[in-house]
C-alpha cells in the first residue's frame, strides 16, 4: 500500500508544480504536502486533526473564548 501511494503522491506533484507554479509559487516547493492540505484547512476538518499545527491555533481561540 505504501508503494501505491508514493506513486500517486509523485504523479500528483509533477502535475502540480506546472498549472500551481504561476498561481502558487509555494506549491512548487512542496505540491505532494500542499494537495494534501487543502481539504485539512478547512475549519471543519481543524477542530477533529489534533496532530496538525494549525490546530494548535484552534485550540488558543477556544481557551480565549
Amino acid at each position: 500500500m505504501k508503494t501505491p501511494k508514493l506513486r500517486l503522491n509523485r504523479g500528483s506533484s509533477k502535475q502540480v508544480p506546472p498549472p500551481d507554479d504561476p498561481d502558487l509559487p509555494e506549491s512548487a516547493e512542496k505540491p505532494a504536502p500542499e494537495a494534501s492540505r487543502p481539504p485539512a484547512r478547512t475549519p471543519s476538518d481543524r477542530r477533529p486533526k489534533t496532530d496538525k499545527p494549525a490546530d494548535k491555533g484552534d485550540e488558543e481561540e477556544r481557551s480565549a473564548a
